[in-house]
Formats: structure tokens, C-alpha cells, sequence
């Protein structure tokens, strides 16, 4: 059966950098969702490992697409997605995360049901340490459930659009993100049910690398 979706409900940002033994993982938790109008966007930041060849299996599936370009960074990479996306919502997966099933018909309800939200967040499961280095104090813990965390940002495409992405942090890109949807009005609700399996175990992650400089 041909899959190809020409208006997807849902653009899926994959940003990925030398993952590829993860991305099998989230890509299959995406192809296992309850609501299948979607399409994913995985963007390759210039890796240098097995990717390219990895991500051919699945690409016979065209609502999966495969973007390689030089590396720049997460921030910029999510950007390229934002612009590339089709959907009238926009979300994220993480290389090393997963969704559970239900993960994208959840927040569509929600989202049907009240049409002045613009954006979601929250949600989620931790494998894991469930602290990370406070972004205003790097001497600080803060615990996940007292922050944005990009992966389950679910909103209105245009809202991303519109305040043009991530800035090129080297952490907390996400989270500052956030705050300027707040500060610009935009309407956000944070969701409890935990469909985005975040996993903290994979030593090269940005807050990994951040825990280990502090140490």
C-alpha cells in the first residue's frame, strides 16, 4: 500500500547526530502510533557513523524522509525541520527517545477539543536519572518535571514558524524556546500522561554531557 500522506496532520522533527544505533528505536515507536497521518523528518547533522546507510531501510515508507547536512548543531538542525515540515501541528523525537502508541492521537484530541491551545508539553516517562543541570545555575539539580523538555512540544506549525525556532544555544535551546511562546501570549497547557519515554541513559546526550562537565 502506498503511504504517501500529501497533507500530514502531524510533522515529526527528528534531529539525530551519530545515532544510528538508536533511530531504528524511534522510528518504530512512530510507525507503531494509533494515529498513522503523520510524516517524519529525520534530519542528519552531518553525521559520521552508519546513518545514511541505516535510514534506507525505512525510507521506502514516504512518510519517513531523509535530510544529510553539514553539521551546524541540535538548535539549527531542529530549525531546518520546523521550516521543512508540512503539518498543521509540529512535534519532536529525540534520536535516543521513543513515543508509546497513543503518543500523537492524545494530544490531537486535546488539541480538537479546545482549538485555542497553541502548544503542549509535558508528559513524560524517565529511564533514568530524573535530574538534570539547572540551566540558570549550573551548580544546581533540577528535576525534569520542573522543565520544558523540547521532545514533548506539540503546537500550531505556524507557532514555530512565527518566532523563528530555536536559538543557537549550546543548552536549554528548548526550554527558551518556551518561554518566549509564553511571553508572546501563546496559549500552553501541559498534558500528564506520559507517552514520550524519555531516556537519560545514553552517556552522549546534551544534559549527559552537561552532568559531566559539572562533576
Amino acid at each position: 500500500m502506498d503511504k504517501l500522506i500529501l497533507q500530514p496532520i502531524v510533522s515529526i522533527v527528528l534531529a539525530t547526530y551519530n545515532r544510528a544505533a538508536y533511530l531504528p528505536q524511534a522510528i518504530r515507536s512512530v510507525l507503531a502510533q494509533t494515529c498513522q497521518n503523520w510524516e517524519l523528518l529525520i534530519i542528519d547533522d552531518g553525521s559520521n557513523d552508519a546513518t545514511a546507510t541505516m535510514i534506507q531501510s525505512w525510507t521506502s515508507d514516504r512518510r519517513i524522509k531523509y535530510f544529510k547536512r553539514p553539521y551546524l548543531g541540535n538548535p539549527q538542525t531542529v530549525n531546518f525541520g520546523f521550516q521543512a515540515a508540512q503539518g498543521k501541528f509540529v512535534t519532536l523525537l529525540d534520536s535516543d527517545d521513543r513515543y508509546t502508541p497513543k503518543h500523537l492521537e492524545q494530544r490531537l484530541k486535546i488539541m480538537a477539543r479546545d482549538t485555542q491551545v497553541d502548544m503542549l508539553y509535558g508528559g513524560l516517562r524517565i529511564i533514568g536519572n530524573p535530574y538534570v543541570v539547572d540551566k540558570y545555575d549550573p551548580n544546581q539539580w533540577i528535576h525534569l518535571s520542573q522543565c520544558f523538555c523540547g521532545g514533548t512540544y506539540f503546537g500550531r506549525r505556524q507557532v514555530f514558524l512565527d518566532l523563528g525556532g530555536f536559538q543557537n544555544l549550546d543548552y536549554g535551546a528548548d526550554s527558551e524556546f518556551m518561554e518566549r511562546v509564553i511571553a508572546a501570549g501563546y496559549r500552553v497547557k501541559k498534558v500528564g500522561f506520559p507517552t514520550y519515554v524519555y531516556d537519560r541513559t545514553t552517556p552522549d546526550s546534551i544534559t549527559n554531557l552537561m552532568a559531566a562537565a559539572r562533576s
